[in-house]
């Protein structure tokens, strides 16, 4: 492998770790220096990946093994991989100090927490998004399990701590100590369990249980930064701004559904997995923005037909060319029940 692909994988590896959104790893070691390596190996198989401390001079053959330097235990904690540096801090200070390098930001604290919370009401009520989570050098840890908490999966981001203890990615949950690993392996868990290390399990169920919408903001923010829009005063629908107001409103957008906005060339939608961008219509805007905020067919037909003032007829077919040409789709329920959890709290 040249350095070039050996830099992507490496980086590539490290940032699935972070994140947990999983696509060229099935599931990633971490051991913090210390930690025991003793029949390691036993559990590996293909698809997996290891971030060994520099210490180990060991290369698994079966996986994608990759050494570091430095640890990520404490906010300001440095993480060597390659080249690449990456820092650690706490998501309260991340703004109020100056990123200069690569850097991720994990919940530490219930206040950490609720600024977190805090940011992304901000966000939904007003369109001002947090500057930190839209700096290009930062990535906020253990994002797939804020985006769907409630899901159950097997562990895929495991940490072997020098005192043999395992537990989930950079915040999670302890699960059980080495000995048991291969169980703890097979076993699913929430997704949540991955944020409660640090902070009580039911402030974290609670704050996300009543934002379903949490994906969908860290979507936008995705949009913010891919198309350099100004913050606070770009117009996203569902945050702070809706281009359609009739008061009938009952669902919100799916998280991967493409954006409405304004922009200074007119109305745009655009959807961040294909990087597809166009300009609509006021007409086209206001029938995909009732269709991504109505939880029926019969609910969108209803509206688009008062609203623009046009036949049932006319109005159902709008909606189905809204589907079917712009990939935009009904909205969840803005009631989204959710499952109740089994994990441990402090």
């Amino acid at each position: 492998m040249d350095s070039d692909a050996r830099t992507k994988l490496e980086a590539c590896v490290v940032r699935e770790w972070i994140t947990g959104e999983f696509q060229e790893c099935r599931r990633i070691f971490f051991l913090d220096p210390g930690a025991s390596i003793h029949d390691l190996e036993k559990v590996f198989s293909s698809g997996d990946a290891v971030l060994l401390p520099s210490e180990f001079d060991v290369n698994y053959e079966a996986v994608k093994t990759i050494s570091f330097g430095g640890q990520m235990l404490e906010a300001g904690d440095e993480f060597f991989f390659g080249k690449q540096c990456v820092e650690l801090q706490d998501y309260l200070s991340a703004a109020f100090v100056e990123i200069v390098t690569s850097t991720v930001v994990r919940f530490f604290d219930e206040d950490g927490w609720q600024a977190f919370l805090d940011d992304a009401d901000l966000a939904r009520y007003t369109g001002v998004f947090p500057s930190s989570l839209l700096d290009r050098h930062v990535l906020l840890a253990d994002r797939e399990a804020l985006s769907k908490p409630f899901e159950l999966n097997v562990p895929r981001s495991i940490r072997l701590s020098a005192d043999g203890t395992i537990s989930l990615g950079l915040q999670g949950k302890e699960l059980g100590r080495l000995q048991d690993l291969q169980t703890l392996l097979e076993t699913p868990v929430p997704n949540i369990a991955m944020l409660s290390g640090e902070v009580a399990t039911r402030s974290i169920e609670a704050g996300l249980a009543s934002r379903s919408w949490i994906e969908r903001y860290f979507n936008a923010i995705d949009l913010m930064k891919m198309l350099r829009l100004e913050n606070g005063r770009s117009k996203i629908s569902g945050f702070g701004w809706s281009y359609v107001e009739d008061g009938q409103s009952d669902s919100d957008p799916l998280a991967s559904d493409p954006f409405l906005f304004e922009s200074s060339k007119g109305l745009m939608l655009a959807d961040i997995t294909s990087l597809r961008r166009q300009l609509l219509t006021p007409h086209a805007a206001s029938v995909v923005a009732i269709v991504q905020t109505s939880s029926s067919s019969e609910l969108a037909t209803e509206r688009v037909a008062e609203y623009l003032n046009v036949s049932t007829e006319k109005a159902a077919a709008m909606c189905f060319e809204a589907s079917q040409e712009l990939n935009v789709h009904l909205g969840n329920l803005n009631n989204v029940a959710h499952v109740s959890l089994i994990v441990g709290e402090r």
